[in-house]
């Protein structure tokens, strides 16, 4: 029972459950607040991106179940606000009278300053029954926040195939130990997509940048592969 809830816990936090963000897909966020705490979590598609959990201090624990929930939403989207900024995006929450909010009379000082930090966004609240939205529930009741903090980390496929290389490969022990340029092994399959077509801003410099990058012997792979790229 233990090796499985590890076993899960590194499934959580690794590729491809994890992911990383696509400024083309619409994010998600769902949000859940307890008695002590608020959760959230940001994805796409049904992948998660990052996670967010938060005790509730004595102040915000004296809170009406609406002003939770409605706290639980303000902090989610105040953190993820530069994930958020440019497009539309939903949230979903367990607390159905907030789906109605930019109808609604804000009563209070907190609730009207609460509602700045959503000004200038472009968002759909949707109702999401409490059943359902376990992982947000979740988040919202723990208190183990430094191991929630490393689970918000994600590592590309293709950077544990080139670390995987170089544990493999002969020449670990040798040069490459004292060499000052990056190590490419002769993998073509690791000289991904990303890094030959991607944007000017992006790891491909071109083949006269990158080529005097390279560590010489990776040269010859390199070329046959930009060759059978083009």
């Amino acid at each position: 029972t233990k090796t499985a809830f590890q076993v899960l816990k590194q499934q959580l936090i690794s590729a491809p459950v994890l992911a990383l963000p696509d400024f083309q897909q619409r994010f998600i966020i769902e949000t859940d607040a307890s008695d002590r705490g608020i959760g959230a979590i940001l994805q796409q598609q049904g992948h998660p991106i990052a996670f967010m959990s938060k005790a509730l201090s004595p102040r915000y624990q004296g809170l009406s179940t609406y002003e939770k929930e409605y706290l639980a939403i303000v902090v989610a989207v105040d953190q993820w606000r530069p994930y958020l900024q440019h497009a539309e995006f939903d949230i979903l929450t367990d607390q159905k009278s907030l789906t109605h909010l930019e109808e609604q009379r804000l009563t209070t000082p907190w609730q009207q300053k609460a509602f700045t930090k959503l000004l200038g966004l472009r968002y759909r609240i949707r109702y999401k029954k409490g059943v359902e939205n376990t992982g947000a529930d979740a988040l919202s009741r723990s208190n183990t926040q430094d191991t929630l903090f490393t689970v918000s980390s994600c590592q590309p496929a293709w950077l544990e195939d080139v670390i995987s290389s170089y544990n493999n490969n002969t020449m670990r022990h040798g040069c490459w130990n004292n060499c000052q340029y990056a190590m490419i092994p002769k993998v073509a399959s690791l000289f991904s997509k990303e890094f030959f077509d991607s944007e000017a801003e992006s790891g491909w410099e071109g083949v006269h940048k990158s080529n005097k990058k390279l560590y010489q012997p990776s040269t010859t792979a390199l070329w046959e592969v930009i060759q059978g790229s083009r």
